[in-house]
């Protein structure tokens, strides 16, 4: 069996790649359908049943008692990160509130309780271990009404454009001109130094082969200090789990991963 694994002047990576399922429109716990990143809904409260109360958002604190009919969608985050929700096209005064791991009985940590008919935000760094549920709700019985739902998702690293190292090749390249995407911290946890690693970098895959563990990787004819770090995915988040200083060579085996 193979991994896959990037190597880089400054990292070597693995591709993690993510979705997040899409929807129909939702009613209440018993029907909640799926919110996607990048979807568009457009529905109604009106109809939904009144699932839910002022007790169950205990973010907020209020005097109306949200005893309108309610929908609920669920977010199912398959990567960590800020995602931002809009509640917009409001034809009734509809609020919005975000609760974690339950749709009966969630902890309600984001809230968006503007006035009037006015557009509702949520901004919440979500977990890719959690599921989420999103009420849409009104203050009182007769705020039920149409709205148009979206969900924007964290924009994920991709490694499409990256170089794949062949065994037995020699490639020229050279980081002069390139960003600068990892830094001291993808390093830390395998390289301790108070070196910033601000520089640009170059990142490469290297396609890992099970039947052949061990892979030698070299860099020569530089002028400057460049260093080779293994890391544990292609995202600006990656951690270091092997290191080459210096003028060293790397040596990497199937027991790095």
């Amino acid at each position: 069996m193979k991994t896959k694994h990037l190597l880089s002047m400054l990292g070597i990576l693995c591709i993690l790649i993510s979705s997040v399922s899409y929807s129909q429109n939702a009613n209440n716990c018993n029907t909640v359908a799926n919110l996607g990143c990048g979807q568009s809904i457009n529905s109604t409260t009106v109809g939904g049943g009144n699932d839910f109360m002022i007790a169950d958002f205990n973010c907020h604190s209020s005097a109306n008692q949200f005893n309108a009919e309610d929908k609920v969608y669920k977010i199912s985050p398959t990567v960590t990160g800020t995602y931002e929700i809009r509640l917009t096209g409001l034809s009734k005064d509809l609020d919005i509130f975000l609760l974690r791991s339950s749709c009966s009985d969630g902890i309600c940590i984001g809230k968006s309780t503007l006035s009037d008919n006015n557009s509702e935000k949520i901004t919440a760094n979500l977990k890719d271990d959690s599921t989420y549920y999103l009420v849409e709700d009104g203050y009182n019985a007769i705020q039920t009404g149409n709205f148009t739902l979206n969900l924007t998702c964290p924009q994920l690293d991709t490694c499409g454009q990256i170089e794949t190292l062949v065994c037995g090749l020699v490639d020229t390249f050279s980081t002069i001109g390139k960003t600068n995407k990892y830094n001291k911290i993808n390093y830390d946890d395998c390289h301790q130094y108070n070196s910033s690693f601000s520089g640009g970098d170059i990142a490469f895959k290297y396609n890992h082969n099970a039947n052949s563990p061990n892979a030698i990787v070299t860099i020569w004819g530089y002028n400057k200090d460049l260093d080779l770090f293994v890391l544990n995915s292609c995202s600006s988040s990656a951690s270091c789990v092997k290191k080459a200083i210096n003028r060293d060579c790397l040596l990497y085996t199937s027991r790095c991963v």
